[in-house]
């Protein structure tokens, strides 16, 4: 049986799924991601949870675990990187408001972190030539 706890192939596509399907509900496109994160006062992403941080600190060892994999040739770290990320996103999720509506249901804010998270996940999966999740 398949265990959906720990490094495992379940677990990480689970946190991916989770992410996409909560992009998918908010309803935000990737355009309105970008347009947001230019727009920032002095380019700064306001943080004002421990979570959130943690979350941002993960995000960002993105390109570093890359190119640690380029040099080294140990794919394992791209796993655990990608369980780092979803740990720390689960996390982030159980902690922090992700979706703000009003009364109407209408979208007040979205978290830009739970974007960029899916994003790194997205780009590991298009570089391991795994099928996109829509």
């Amino acid at each position: 049986m398949l265990d959906d706890r720990g490094n495992t192939a379940v677990y990480l596509l689970y946190a991916y799924a989770r992410i996409r399907s909560i992009c998918r509900n908010a309803g935000i496109s990737r355009e309105q991601i970008i347009d947001y994160a230019q727009n920032l006062p002095e380019g700064a992403l306001p943080l004002e949870h421990e979570a959130e941080y943690k979350l941002a600190k993960t995000i960002l060892k993105f390109s570093d675990c890359i190119l640690t994999v380029l040099d080294t040739l140990f794919l394992h770290q791209v796993c655990d990187y990608v369980y780092s990320l979803a740990t720390t996103f689960h996390d982030f999720y159980n902690d922090c408001y992700v979706i703000h509506k009003d009364r109407e249901g209408y979208y007040l804010s979205f978290q830009f972190q739970l974007y960029c998270a899916f994003l790194s996940i997205n780009k590991i999966y298009e570089c391991r030539k795994l099928n996109k999740l829509n």
